[in-house]
């Protein structure tokens, strides 16, 4: 095999290795998760039929048959107002759709209840501090690095960060949410099977 035939294959492989695996955002395991997933699905499914009519269009205005003149009659120059103020509307309608859908997506992501499990992670210089939190008779602790929830129980997580700016992201069970000094954030997640 070629050196480029190679080349173009290492790259496929490279470009692949995000897709699956237990810490793939499409192999989802919480109800957070699968809103997230079914709005990407949806957002790609969109795009990919506009794109695919952008085509279409542009293959057929390319390939048209033209005649020696170029200025356009009256009638012509409507019906193409007309398509360019349908194609422009069309495009702000997908795009009022598209916010909507992830404004509400996003909403359904930070409902809690204040029964609970609640963790607080903090991002540290080089590591995550996760403290849990007490209830009841139960006295706090803490862990580096891990968190260790319950199957089928929503986890509410208070997210902060003291001094580095940090991205908190578990791509099976909810989207990801930036830690920024000074500025707590809220995100709940939930397994609904046991897995790492």
């Amino acid at each position: 095999m070629k050196a480029p035939g190679v080349v173009l294959i290492a790259s496929f492989a490279v470009l692949l290795v995000g897709c699956g695996g237990q810490q793939s955002a499409l192999d989802v395991h919480g109800s957070p998760a699968i809103h997230l997933k079914h709005l990407i699905i949806w957002i790609v499914a969109i795009c990919s039929i506009v794109w695919a009519l952008v085509m279409i269009v542009l293959i057929w205005a390319l390939f048209r048959a033209r005649d020696g003149e170029h200025r356009l009659n009256p009638e012509t120059e409507r019906r193409m107002t007309t398509v360019v103020a349908a194609s422009v509307g069309i495009t702000v309608f997908v795009i009022a759709g598209f916010t909507g859908a992830s404004f509400l997506t996003t909403r359904a992501l930070g409902v809690s209840h204040p029964a609970d499990l609640t963790l607080k992670v903090r991002g540290e210089q080089w590591w995550w501090r996760v403290t849990y939190l007490a209830s009841g008779s139960e006295s706090a602790f803490e862990t580096a690095n891990e968190i260790h929830i319950p199957v089928g129980r929503p986890v509410r997580l208070q997210l902060e960060s003291g001094d580095v700016i940090h991205s908190f992201w578990v791509p099976s069970l909810a989207g990801k949410q930036d830690l920024i000094p000074g500025r707590p954030n809220e995100l709940v997640i939930q397994a609904n099977r046991a897995g790492v």
